[in-house]
């Protein structure tokens, strides 16, 4: 009974822990540790132990993420479409914008709509500027339905309109 216990939890923190990484900064914080505490009280489990499953998790997957996006980027520069100088500088802008993104964790909505509107407007310049077609920064991102496109979640909502 307890196995089955231990497995069921384990298994629920595995989806859940899907659904919180996909959700914005402040809200997945604030639910993960809703989630967490909710598992505690109904699994009785050691709070510590189940923060460090899912903070591996997201660890995990924000790698796989990484890998999947430099994959995608070395293809695109296989198959021509762009020039591995144009890769790298594609690369360094996406280190640019996770900071930036994890900058915004601390302000209002308002603060990062109008932030990210600056930021789009300085990354289709800066695209231009580096004659990189805008479909190729978001290699990495991916929309509502698991499918990569122009019409992706944030940073990139906005692009290739």
């Amino acid at each position: 009974m307890k196995a089955k216990k231990s497995l069921f939890a384990a298994s629920a923190i595995a989806v859940l822990g899907l659904v919180v990484f996909h959700a914005s900064p402040t809200y997945a914080a604030s639910n993960t540790t809703n989630l967490i505490d909710r598992l505690v009280e109904r699994f009785s489990l050691n709070r510590d132990d189940l923060q460090t499953v899912f903070d591996e998790h997201r660890s995990d997957l924000m790698t796989e993420h990484e890998q999947a996006m430099k994959d995608r980027l070395a293809q695109t520069v296989t198959d021509g479409k762009i020039t591995q100088a144009q890769a790298d500088l594609i690369t360094a802008k996406h280190a640019e914008l996770k900071t930036f993104i994890e900058s915004l964790k601390e302000k209002t909505m308002e603060e990062r709509r109008d932030a990210m509107k600056t930021k789009m407007d300085e990354l289709k310049r800066w695209a231009e500027d580096n004659d990189i077609p805008l479909q190729y920064l978001n290699l990495g991102m991916k929309g509502p339905h698991g499918k990569f496109g122009p019409r992706m979640g944030m940073p990139f909502r906005h692009v290739g309109k």
